[in-house]
């Protein structure tokens, strides 16, 4: 006999197709979802019926079967394929994708979601967020770029205005000096025409003469005397400027005529010794002996003429001319009181590079350098001299360091093989140690050789670098962020945070691809890509939809087919219940 339980049944089908053709519609229509997980509809019979047992017996007699007529089906749920979606790359810095498990954490005021959607942007403040707004969570660093792995905060990249330096801790010098070239024997030499104590152009100075009170003559070139300096000029100073060392010009700087120190000068004293002293400081004339070797450079006052003899090397020859040493104040004294005579010029192979050297403020000196070939034995070794001097301004003596380099006979570095020096801050003020680098004349990068060919050098290596600001980042597997600068450097800017559940599918759907917490999803696990199970970082890329087009077609035929069929059921069971009607009429 016909039933109402077969039309129930009927319809049930009829419920449970149209609600699988809803998932797989809702699958299809998210397949161009970033990062979407395809869902599967879960259903099971609906309880039978109590209609007693089953009239089939068993083989075995051991009597009737337990037997009911179920009622259809009835939809339980959906449950999420997790599994790992492709991943295409988009080539922009703020889309990510996670290759492996975990979720990006993100937040805001009213508390933390988790999503595998990496669609991210940054704000007017350089928080990389939501398409929604939320912000995405990590670890911020210190100021020396070191994750701070102490609570989670909002990443943030501040392009255009985050700018940093890096103090030069080392140098690398390579390059070639040519062991054949002229060993050097003298240094350029300059004379001035000669100061006189008397107006009859008798008495010679001698250089320990206070300029304070001693007036000094000059011939005018007939035999008739020149006041060169006259004690009565009040708020005397002597600048040097315009001078060249191998066509390089040298820092300008100010000596004044006093017994102590004064403003805008770099150096005083009372006497022509005292400036002897200055213009040796000043041009980075030294004579040091290291090894039995010095470069000969010098100022002293000779005979009443200030002789200025230059540094060995055709690199340290002087140029110097009248209009490069002026007497500042003067009144009854000359302007311009030294008319040199060049009577030599430097000699012997040299060769000079200038390197930027960076405080941590990212302030460069500059430092020239210099390499003179000293000595040449019998089996082609040789011995050069290595002169270090800053072309700061402030700083006094010019001259840093003097140091004896030997290469053997093939030209390979015998040592030192790298130099420790502190670069001056600057002399005024002497305020603390300076800058501390080390030179290394043996880098892998490419060492220091002297080979029988033109001698060139340069720096091949710098750890140090001006002010640079962020333009440029990415995003590396463990999550870290990385900015890039203009000067060059790189520095971690914060890390990303990953979460992961113990079961995703207790995880609450919150809309906009985001997922929350729940007691079945369990606690987040919080960590850096890599650890705790967590997968890797892929920047520039985001992860595509796991739905199986393939599958969703056969699944949707599968739903019209049942939807069809269980409309049959009804039909056909209307058509019964019509037909017994129709049999009592």
């Amino acid at each position: 006999m016909p039933s109402i339980n077969s039309m129930m049944t009927g319809l049930s089908g009829l419920l449970n197709s149209t609600r699988r053709l809803e998932v797989t519609g809702n699958n299809i229509a998210n397949v161009n979802t970033t990062a979407f997980k395809a869902n599967r509809a879960h259903f099971v019979p609906l309880y039978g019926s109590a209609n007693g047992t089953s009239a089939i017996m068993t083989q075995s007699g051991l009597g009737p079967l337990p037997g009911g007529i179920g009622m259809g089906s009835i939809f339980t749920g959906m449950s999420r394929n997790w599994n790992q979606g492709p991943i295409a790359a988009t080539g922009i810095a703020t889309d990510m994708a996670i290759d492996g498990t975990g979720f990006f954490v993100v937040a805001n005021g009213s508390g933390v979601r988790y999503t595998r959607d990496g669609t991210f942007f940054l704000d007017g403040a350089g928080n990389l967020v939501t398409r929604n707004g939320l912000f995405v969570q990590g670890w911020p660093v210190d100021p020396n770029g070191s994750i701070i792995q102490n609570g989670l905060a909002p990443i943030n990249i501040p392009l255009g205005s985050l700018s940093i330096a890096a103090a030069t801790s080392a140098v690398a010098i390579g390059g070639n000096l040519n062991a054949n070239g002229i060993v050097a024997t003298q240094g350029s030499q300059h004379l001035s025409q000669i100061l006189y104590l008397d107006a009859a152009l008798t008495q010679p100075a001698v250089g320990d003469e206070d300029l304070m009170v001693t007036t000094l003559y000059v011939d005018d070139g007939t035999g008739s005397p020149l006041v060169a300096f006259d004690p009565a000029d009040p708020n005397r100073t002597i600048t040097l400027s315009g001078i060249t060392k191998g066509g390089k010009p040298v820092p300008a700087q100010t000596f004044a005529i006093s017994a102590t120190a004064v403003p805008g000068s770099i150096a005083f004293g009372t006497t022509l010794n005292d400036f002897a002293a200055f213009v040796a400081a000043s041009l980075g004339l030294d004579d040091t002996t290291v090894n039995g070797q010095s470069l000969g450079g010098g100022a002293s006052i000779v005979n009443g003429q200030l002789v200025i003899t230059g540094n060995e090397g055709t690199v340290q020859d002087l140029t110097l001319e009248q209009a490069n040493i002026t007497v500042g104040g003067a009144a009854a004294g000359m302007t311009n009181p030294f008319e040199f005579t060049k009577v030599r010029s430097s000699d012997g192979e040299s060769v000079r590079t200038t390197i930027a050297v960076y405080d941590a403020l990212g302030a460069a000196t500059m430092l020239d350098l210099t390499f003179v070939l000293e000595s040449r034995d019998a089996d082609g070794s040789t011995t050069w001299q290595l002169l270090i001097e800053s072309n700061d301004p402030s700083v006094l003596p010019r001259a840093i360091l003097v140091e004896n380099i030997q290469f053997n006979g093939v030209g390979a570095l015998l040592g030192p093989t790298s130099i420790s020096l502190s670069v001056p801050q600057g002399t005024p003020p002497a305020s603390g140690p300076g800058t501390g680098i080390t030179i290394d004349l043996a880098s892998a990068l490419g060492p220091l050789r002297a080979l029988a060919s033109t001698s060139a050098i340069s720096s091949v290596a710098n750890d140090g670098a001006p002010p640079g600001t962020l333009t440029t980042f990415a995003v590396d597997p463990a999550g870290q962020v990385i900015g890039g600068f203009t000067n060059g450097l790189t520095r971690v800017l914060g890390q990303l945070a990953l979460a992961r559940f113990g079961n995703n599918d207790g995880l609450l759907e919150l809309g906009d691809n985001q997922f929350g917490a729940t007691d079945r999803s369990g606690d987040a696990m919080v960590g850096a890509a890599g650890t705790l199970g967590l997968g890797r970082v892929m920047n520039g890329a985001l992860e595509q939809a796991n739905v199986e087009l393939s599958q969703e077609f056969v699944d949707m035929v599968q739903a019209t087919t049942g939807f069809s069929a269980a409309s049959r059921v009804v039909t056909t069971a209307d058509e019964m219940i019509r037909n017994l009607l129709a049999m009592g009429r």
